[in-house]
């Protein structure tokens, strides 16, 4: 049970972040120590291909905890890279140290973006998919039915 800080305002985001990690840890059939790094490395690469403002605004929607952990070693001066399907995964494997014993990166990108499917507006996803690669978009497909 998590101890209360007896401020609302972070004792509500701190429970959204645990129910965000409790949903994704459950998707990958994983513990939450290994669905926050999924988080991590997964958002971390996204906001790396979004322009500024579209980082900004997806930023926005975020739980506050876990808009920090968006925010942790963000260039906003970096221009946006782009990336195919296989540069992708790699860049959420490295980031995330997914390996042998994690779930893949594709399983981690996949329960990631179910779960911001969920939990984002449909335009903010829209605004999203719009600005990465076809073949990225074709790998988060299954997500978002």
């Amino acid at each position: 049970m998590t101890q209360s800080t007896n401020v609302e305002t972070l004792d509500t985001t701190i429970q959204k972040t645990n129910e965000w990690l409790s949903t994704l840890a459950e998707l990958l059939e994983s513990d939450e120590s290994t669905a926050y790094e999924a988080l991590r490395a997964t958002i971390s690469t996204v906001r790396d291909s979004l322009h500024r403002d579209e980082a900004a605004h997806l930023a926005a929607e975020l739980p506050m905890l876990i808009r920090g952990l968006y925010f942790t070693g963000w260039t906003p001066a970096q221009d946006p890279i782009r990336l195919d399907k296989e540069e992708f995964l790699e860049e959420v494997r490295r980031r995330g140290g997914l390996g042998f014993e994690s779930p893949d990166p594709a399983a981690a990108v996949l329960a990631v973006f179910h779960l911001l499917h969920e939990q984002l507006s449909e335009g903010e996803m829209d605004d999203v998919l719009g600005q990465l690669s076809g073949d990225v978009r074709d790998l988060i497909s299954p997500a978002l039915l």
